[in-house]
Order: structure tokens, then sequence, then C-alpha cells
């Protein structure tokens, strides 16, 4: 039997409203060292966005590194396969790539290239029992690199495959894919009860978001990441979305984040579990809805005192001023260790991308395509289309900022 620790979305750094939540990633490092403790995986997997920015703190960047110290500590045989998010810098990630190898860690930032294009082969590392697919995000250029009639990220997928088909011979081990990338059909959204799904048409990094059919069906089972909220992939059962480890915005309130493990027999995927992760510190909007400011007052003075938590305030925008602003603060929330985040989110521009008045979420902002942004607020603005000139000079500008 082999076993998988499959994660993704630590966005180690990211702070909700300028609060500081180094805390929570500490607990959070604590309760995977425990899981692996309990559960003994051979294998753990972070799907990308390890970080919150390309140029993590001292901080977060220590916090990281202790841990891969701790972890090969505590678990000299536990391997480790590290991939890049569209938050990662690559360079970042792939720099100290020789020296964590000696820490049993496989870091693969970008694509792997040499003059000749793409090698496949480089991103396919064999732990002897089990092989592995470690696909980085993909930026455009990347899949556009690859050459033939079609370039897809199911094709580049298909190419991965077929190079660790050809490592794994004869030996009846699993190939495990991982990713960084949008799913059609995948859920994101703004409450538990609002759901919205991605479609073909809501690329990212320039890319259409793939059908989890496309997928070659030899994965034994695919890592993604990207999405924070845990889900399959579509219906395919070997394909999931781990989540993030804690909650990144108050869209993920009510998401229920946990750490994926997967059981292989041979070739065979055998069973998926999860471990859950509570809470460190609750999100929670106040009151439920969108309220009048002395229903607002109400609630915010019934909270408990002693009780640490994240406060989105869900007052109507017809009550909101800088001064409501500072006597929530200074006296409804005075003496409790409830931390005010803002007020609920109404609308942001770029909602008319969903095609109605549905405001956006932070994560569906996230996983869109800058272009997809820029496009629409162009056509809303200028009431005419990008051009296809201009749109190419702002993609090769999009794609040079995240390399």
């Amino acid at each position: 039997m082999f076993r998988l620790l499959h994660t993704a979305d630590w966005h180690i750094g990211k702070s909700l409203a300028g609060y500081d939540r180094t805390g929570e990633w500490e607990v959070f490092f604590q309760r995977l060292i425990k899981t692996i403790e309990e559960q003994s995986p051979d294998l753990m997997i972070v799907a990308g966005d390890v970080f919150d920015s390309a140029m993590p703190s001292n901080v977060s960047a220590n916090m990281y590194y202790n841990l891969i110290e701790t972890l090969h500590a505590k678990f000299p045989k536990l391997k480790i396969v590290i991939t890049s998010g569209n938050h990662d810098s690559q360079s970042y990630l792939n720099a100290p790539k020789e020296i964590l190898h000696y820490f049993n860690v496989d870091v693969v930032g970008s694509v792997a290239r040499d003059d000749d294009g793409i090698c496949f082969d480089k991103m396919v590392i064999d732990f002897g029992g089990a092989i592995v697919c470690a696909v980085p995000y993909l930026r455009r250029g990347d899949v556009m690199s690859m050459g033939g009639e079609k370039p897809s990220v199911s094709e580049f997928y298909r190419r991965m495959l077929d190079a660790a088909v050809k490592v794994r011979g004869e030996r009846q081990v699993p190939i495990i894919g991982v990713g960084h990338l949008t799913t059609i059909g995948a859920i994101y959204n703004k409450d538990i009860n609002n759901e919205i799904t991605a479609t073909r048409d809501d690329s990212v990094g320039g890319l259409e978001n793939i059908d989890p059919q496309e997928f070659p069906d030899d994965f034994a089972y695919i890592a993604l990441g990207h999405i924070h909220r845990r889900q399959r992939a579509g219906n395919r059962e070997n394909i999931w979305y781990s989540g993030s480890p804690i909650p990144m915005s108050f869209s993920e309130k009510d998401y229920s984040n946990s750490l994926s493990i997967v059981d292989f027999d041979g070739r065979q995927l055998t069973e998926i579990h999860t471990v859950e992760l509570p809470h460190v510190v609750k999100l929670r909007r106040v009151p439920d809805k969108l309220s009048d400011f002395e229903t607002v007052a109400n609630a915010l003075q019934q909270l408990p005192d002693d009780e640490e938590m994240f406060v989105e305030v869900a007052l109507s925008p017809e009550f909101r001023s800088p001064e409501v602003k500072a006597r929530i603060i200074n006296e409804l929330l005075k003496g409790k260790k409830a931390k005010f985040c803002g007020f609920q989110l109404v609308g942001v521009a770029g909602a008319s991308i969903l095609g109605d008045d549905t405001p956006m979420s932070v994560e569906q902002l996230q996983t869109m395509d800058p272009m997809t942004v820029i496009a629409d607020i162009y056509q809303a603005r200028m009431h005419t289309q990008l051009s296809d000139r201009h749109a190419d000079m702002l993609r090769t500008i999009i794609d040079e900022i995240n390399v």
C-alpha cells in the first residue's frame, strides 16, 4: 500500500483586513505534523500557492523552512513534492530546490526546459512506490511552447503521462498527477448556499478551464490546488481539490477545511478520506444579512467578550460612514476580542463578468484571468471590444510580470 497526504493553497503570509494570522498557520502546521504522525503517509503533495505573495516576508519564509526542517527531522522517510501556484514566484520557490532535495523535498516551481523545449521527463518524480507528474501552475506560454497542432492543458497532461509511463515500466505503482488550475464545474462561492460554478469561459492565466473528462484516465489520482473549497472535479472519483487549510476570506467562512489522505494498492486508488481542520479563529458575519444600524448594533453587543473572531459587519450601504465605522470599533466592539474586518461586500467592479449583478467574492476574482477582467471593464467603459493587438500586448506584459 502507498499513502498520500494531499494539501494545497496554504497562502502563508496572507492577512485579513490587515490583521496578522501567523498564529493560525502555526496551529495548522502542528495539526499537519500530528496528522503525519497518525496517518503515516509515504508522500505529501502541496499543490501550489504555498505563499500568498511572490515576495513573502521573512516571517513567512521562516515558517516554511522551519516546517520543512521539522518534518525531515521527525519523519526522515517522508517524501514531499511542492509545486507552484499562481500566487507563488516560480524563481523564489525554485531557488533553494537543490538544498531542499537533501530534506526529501522536490520543488517544481516552473516548467522544466532545455534548448530543445519542454522536458516532461524532468517533472516526473519516481519515488519507487509511486510516480508523480509534478505540474506547476501553467501559464499560456508554457502550453503554447509545447508545439503540436492543438496545444492545450489536457495535451500537456497527456505528454506528462506518457513520460511517467516510460519511467514506470512494468512496475505496479500508481501515477499521481498534480495541478494548480480551475476545472469546469468547480464550485467557488460567496457563501455556502450561494454557489457559482466555473465554466469554460472563466479562463485562468490565459488558459481555458479544463473539463475533468479531458484528463487522461491512466492517472491513479490527480491532486489539485487553486480552488479553496474541498471538492471532487466533476464526476471523476480520482481528481480532487484538497481545499485550503484555513479560510482565506469571508467568502470562505463556511468552508470545511481539511487534509486529504489517499491510499493506493498497486496502480489502483483504493480509498480517500479527510482529516478535518477546525477553524482556529472563526470568521463571522454579523448579523446574518444586510440590516440597519440598530439591528447591527444589537447583534455586535451580543457577541461574547472573550471569544477571538474576525467580524464582517452586514450593515446596509446607506448607513455606512467613517463615523459609523469608528463607533463600531471604539464603542460596540470595545473590550471584545472580536476584530472588525470591514463591511460585507455588496458589489465590486467586474461583477458583470458573471452575467448578472451577483457580487464577486475575493476567491472568484483571484481565480479569474486578468485579461478577462480587463476586457470586461474595457468593453463596459468604451462600449467596444478590446482589439486583438492590444490584448496580445497586455498578455505579454502579464506573462512577464508573473514569471
